[in-house]
């Protein structure tokens, strides 16, 4: 699952085998189910039972393998990707091109998330864009927004001073250093499958709109 895409009726078929192992079902068995799937796939402070979606899953496994384009660019396996994919750009700029490797659909299949999950880490500012680059922290968008439509003044002054606060807040290193790409998901800056996979689950749209009181109730059951 960390080398290629498996193909949705690859994953359907893993998830049924697990789903009827849970419910029980088997040769003259008919087991009970008692609620959706994916449900279950849910964490449990988000009333599941934890258990993998294989989809997000295998894209999460797969993103670790394009975050090392970027974050070991040295090593043989990226140099020659760069060389025949992406020779004039950054893997999150590539594209997929015709007659591509099934290994290199896979592993592009993941731009979205690393997309979700990567912050600038600002250091002479020579390589990001102001607008299109995430690199403001603890910002809800972690880009700046060129223009605010449909704003009140008093509402868009409190967000320009908000963001310019958060830009303030940004260190500057003692030394100057090049930019570089960070894993925002852990604070080490670090990408790991976990968090990876932790962040598809939040942008899932069938995720429940929990308020934290539910989560707590959910925690004091498990």
């Amino acid at each position: 699952m960390s080398c290629f895409l498996f193909p949705k009726s690859l994953r359907d078929k893993i998830e049924s085998k697990l789903a009827n192992f849970w419910w029980k079902k088997g040769v003259g068995k008919r087991g009970i189910h008692w609620c959706q799937w994916r449900f279950l796939c849910k964490s449990k402070e988000e009333g599941g039972l934890g258990f993998r979606n294989m989809a997000q899953f295998n894209i999460s496994l797969l993103a670790k393998q394009g975050w090392r384009f970027f974050n070991c660019p040295d090593t043989l396996v990226s140099q020659v990707f760069k060389a025949k994919y992406f020779p004039d750009c950054h893997f999150l700029d590539s594209r997929l091109g015709n007659s591509s490797s099934y290994v290199w659909r896979s592993i592009w299949a993941t731009k979205a998330t690393l997309e979700k999950g990567v912050i600038w880490k600002v250091g002479t500012g020579r390589n990001i864009s102001i607008n299109e680059d995430a690199w403001i922290p603890n910002y809800d968008n972690i880009r700046l927004m060129s223009r605010f439509d449909n704003l009140q003044s008093d509402k868009a002054e409190a967000l320009i001073n908000r963001v310019a606060d958060l830009i303030l807040r940004i260190p500057i290193a003692a030394e100057a250093h090049e930019d570089f790409m960070a894993w925002n998901e852990e604070p080490s800056g670090e990408f790991t499958v976990k968090s990876s996979y932790k962040l598809l689950q939040r942008s899932d749209p069938t995720a429940y709109a929990l308020q934290t009181v539910y989560k707590d109730f959910y925690k004091k059951i498990w």
